[in-house]
């Protein structure tokens, strides 16, 4: 179970949010613009939302039967991830120009919050 609250955890996902977009759009004038994506902001509010929504969904499901948290959490993951390269592949196939761009954002995108999703579960974990 969570050490934070949901409202909280959602306090903690727009911080993240916020600050990840602050880095792209600092860091966007200095790059050549094949390396950030124009839909940065939309990508980011997909992550946060995606992030949070299986936060809340394993922390419930794990309150129900806590012996089973591993396999709630391993099994969303891996749902997760199938997701994302859905994702990736409809965009890049309809998207031909944009794609690198958005790959690579998505990409960066995907390590913040996979490494504030294990960080968040770990801290859960040890209260």
């Amino acid at each position: 179970m969570s050490i934070f609250n949901k409202y909280a955890y959602w306090w903690l996902i727009a911080t993240v949010s916020l600050v990840l977009y602050a880095l792209f759009a600092f860091s966007a004038p200095h790059l050549p613009l094949r390396y950030v994506s124009d839909k940065v902001g939309y990508i980011i509010l997909f992550f946060a939302i995606l992030t949070g929504s299986l936060h809340l969904l394993i922390n419930k499901l794990a309150g129900q039967r806590p012996q089973r948290f591993v396999t709630y959490y391993m099994g969303l993951t891996t749902l997760k991830m199938f997701v994302l390269v859905i994702v990736l592949m409809a965009f890049a196939l309809t998207h031909r120009i944009e794609a690198a761009s958005f790959i690579l954002t998505f990409f960066v995108c995907y390590l913040v919050f996979s490494v504030f999703d294990v960080v968040m579960m770990l801290k859960g974990m040890q209260k």
